[in-house]
């Protein structure tokens, strides 16, 4: 119903939904999953070398929604710096919350996870004043003109009132027991990947303390 190429389907920057969970974004990747796009979602943990960024936000009509981008995002500015950005934010309470009604966390858990959400939380902030970004709050998802909006943004097309329609009241969510699961299984790999994107990064901060 939502395949036909139209003058909207000119080649566009690739889009990524940068949060910290449990913030609707596997709505918002069947949501935007619209006409030529594909969105993926959680790709980032089963990277294993720079390259596969460039792959990655290289395929056309592209987007993804990723927890982990928060990690990385430096990364992927430098491979793609026009690459939209929308960022969703939620209160750290409610993530854990929300985390806590999958995981049953019991002992440390709690502060292990407030103390990762609180070390990246700023990081959200600082992507969000990047060039080509949009920030929207969880609650605010719920409204149609916000979803107009995002939709807008990452596809580059008028907005869909019936396609919003046909998904605005569906709770959508995926457990992330299996990320979790994924990321214990590979975590070297993971941990090899993360540090290759932060020497890329240590680079780019030498090279501009150099050009002062």
């Amino acid at each position: 119903m939502h395949s036909e190429a139209g003058p909207e389907d000119r080649v566009v920057e690739p889009f990524i939904v940068y949060s910290l969970g449990r913030s609707r974004t596997y709505w918002l990747r069947q949501f935007l999953s619209y006409g030529p796009w594909t969105v993926g979602f959680e790709e980032l943990p089963k990277m294993r070398a720079l390259a596969e960024i460039e792959d990655f936000l290289l395929l056309p009509h592209f987007g993804s929604c990723e927890t982990c981008g928060v990690i990385v995002w430096r990364t992927i500015q430098r491979y793609f710096p026009n690459h939209r950005k929308l960022v969703v934010t939620r209160s750290i309470e409610d993530i854990l919350d929300g985390y806590n009604r999958v995981y049953h966390f019991k002992g440390d858990d709690w502060s292990v996870m407030r103390g990762w959400l609180r070390k990246f939380a700023p990081d959200l902030d600082k992507i969000s004043r990047l060039p080509n970004s949009l920030t929207v709050t969880f609650e605010e998802l719920s409204r149609r003109e916000v979803c107009a909006k995002v939709f807008e943004f990452c596809l580059s097309r008028p907005f869909d009132q019936e396609w919003w329609e046909q998904w605005a009241d569906k709770k959508i969510e995926v457990q992330p027991s299996w990320l979790l699961s994924y990321m214990r299984e590979h975590r070297d790999q993971i941990a090899s990947f993360i540090l290759a994107c932060a020497r890329v990064e240590q680079e780019d901060r030498a090279c501009r303390s150099s050009a002062v």
